[in-house]
């Protein structure tokens, strides 16, 4: 993600396209001034998708003045 003079965030809806309580709207906590090969997008109550794990989802990615080349979900989080 290159969101260095933007920002990027992540809504998680489900397979209906609703909203997720707790991963969306005011829950996503936007991320700005990024330049990063490996960004992982958070939330207020939730550092990463793991409660979520094994159910259908869609993510909607919101971009402002940044640029998304790839995204991957799953495997061990990457050493920080």
């Amino acid at each position: 993600v290159d969101a260095h003079d933007g920002e990027a965030s992540v809504d998680v809806l489900d397979e209906a396209g609703k909203p997720l309580a707790g991963f969306s709207g005011e829950e996503v906590v936007p991320a700005t001034k990024l330049d990063e090969l490996r960004w992982q997008p958070q939330w207020k109550k939730y550092a990463d998708l793991s409660t979520l794990r094994n159910k259908v989802v869609r993510l909607k990615f919101r971009l402002r003045d940044a640029k998304l080349y790839s995204f991957q979900i799953g495997g061990e989080r990457p050493n920080q």
